[in-house]
């Protein structure tokens, strides 16, 4: 089951969102893939969460599309 996101977390949601009108969710979704391509689990689930939190804060239920 997923948790809501921590408050931490949706202030940074917040802040990226801001200062990328549009961009934040795909800007966390290649951070999380960049991530995960370096095998850096770690910050995958960083990114992942940080995502999460952005679509809360965007208030949208689609993750955003990678592939065109």
């Amino acid at each position: 089951m997923l948790t809501h996101p921590s408050e931490q977390l949706l202030q940074c949601a917040e802040k990226l969102s801001a200062a990328m009108p549009g961009h934040a969710a795909l800007f966390a979704a290649d951070q999380a893939l960049v991530m995960l391509r370096h095998q850096n689990s770690d910050l995958y689930l960083f990114w992942i969460e940080i995502l999460r939190a952005i679509l809360v804060v965007e208030e949208t239920d689609e993750p955003p599309h990678l592939l065109h």
